[in-house]
């Protein structure tokens, strides 16, 4: 069954509004140090979110929200110090789709090393991170904000 370009692009708009709750109820659970819901909520932003959602070259700005969204996960492992599985989690599989994503990932593993004391594997993840932070194009949202200012807090860790 194919849909209208109107009906992908207002079930889209429907995902948007449906991963602002779940992303808030994600933050609340990391706020009341609650991993496991925090977890499965943004493991299901993640499942939510399709790549055909954060490839619409149409609709910019909903592909960057909906991308934004998709990314939060890296922040409960990091939040909650789950080191081992930050460097488990694998990289997203197009990076030049999932830009935001890329380098939240870097970041997270960066500060993964570093809780580890594996300097070396820290030094080369901020080298990746700050690559993937400069390939963003200019006006990338990170949902509300500029991509650069939200990602520019980890350029000095």
């Amino acid at each position: 069954m194919t849909h209208s370009p109107i009906t992908i692009v207002a079930s889209i708009f429907y995902l948007t509004a449906r991963c602002h709750d779940i992303h808030l109820l994600m933050f609340v659970c990391m706020f009341l140090g609650q991993y496991r819901p925090a977890l499965e909520a943004s493991r299901k932003l993640r499942r939510l979110i399709t790549r055909e959602a954060v490839a619409l070259q149409d609709r910019p700005k909903l592909a960057m929200t909906c991308e934004g969204y998709y990314s939060m996960h890296m922040h409960v492992l990091v939040r909650f110090g789950r080191w081992h599985d930050i460097l488990a989690e694998p990289l997203p599989a197009e990076p030049e789709l999932y830009r935001v994503t890329t380098a939240m990932h870097h970041y997270a593993r960066g500060i993964a090393y570093a809780s580890l004391k594996r300097i070396a594997e820290v030094e080369e993840e901020r080298k990746k991170f700050h690559e993937a932070v400069r390939r963003l194009p200019a006006g990338r949202r990170l949902l509300s904000n500029d991509a650069q200012d939200v990602l520019g807090v980890g350029k000095n860790a």
